[in-house]
């Protein structure tokens, strides 16, 4: 109901029925129409060039993962995200993407699991950066907000050629996670410091004023 309400103009991922099979019986989906959004069935479907606002649901609930059947959705989604923000906003805009099943695979120590969702993730990564590059006025950003499982490579089977790898807990970890930047500002980024103080620094990437 709060997104409803919000100025978000894309919105794409799992959690339809969250939106059309509520306990309170309501539609939001409807709702969403009548506030001039745009709703796909699939990341594919072709949509006016000049789309505003867009929403596409690639699950009911949970997506999907790479392994079961996700494919290339991350990327496919990532593109169009950029290419309906881009064109509606000359001021720029701010994109958020979330490789969230990582994190699942840690909760559940499942290496695998792991390693499919970061490959999937940095194909996603390689489509932001692709439209950065040519852009050249596009600051991207890549972190994490924790670590899970207390993740570890320690080597490689030589017969089987997969990673050997090890984990702590099946939680978060308070290990310290990396931020890469690119493009414009992201000097602003570099050293070590407390993730809080990373909106201080994405504050003053924008220019805004507080």
């Amino acid at each position: 109901e709060q997104f409803v309400q919000s100025k978000i103009d894309v919105l794409i991922g799992g959690g339809e029925n969250y939106f059309n099979k509520r306990k309170d019986k309501k539609n939001l989906l409807d709702s969403l129409q009548k506030n001039n959004y745009i709703i796909i069935d699939s990341i594919i479907d072709d949509i006016p060039i000049n789309t505003e606002k867009l929403i596409n649901f690639c699950a009911p609930k949970e997506p999907n993962t790479v392994k079961n059947g996700r494919n290339n959705f991350l990327s496919l989604a990532s593109k169009k995200a950029i290419d309906v923000l881009n064109y509606n906003n000359n001021n720029g805009f701010f994109l958020m993407i979330e490789g969230s099943q990582i994190d699942w695979g840690g909760h559940d120590n499942d290496s695998d699991y792991i390693i499919s969702e970061t490959l999937d993730f940095d194909q996603a990564i390689k489509s932001v950066l692709d439209f950065a590059k040519q852009d050249k006025n596009t600051l991207v950003i890549i972190t994490a907000d924790h670590e899970t499982g207390g993740y570890g490579i320690t080597g490689q089977n030589k017969n089987t050629k997969k990673l050997e790898t090890s984990f702590l807990n099946t939680d978060h970890t308070a290990t310290m996670v990396p931020l890469f930047a690119f493009g414009p500002g992201a000097n602003k980024f570099i050293g070590t410091y407390h993730n809080n103080e990373l909106y201080t620094k994405l504050i003053e990437s924008f220019q805004i004023q507080q």
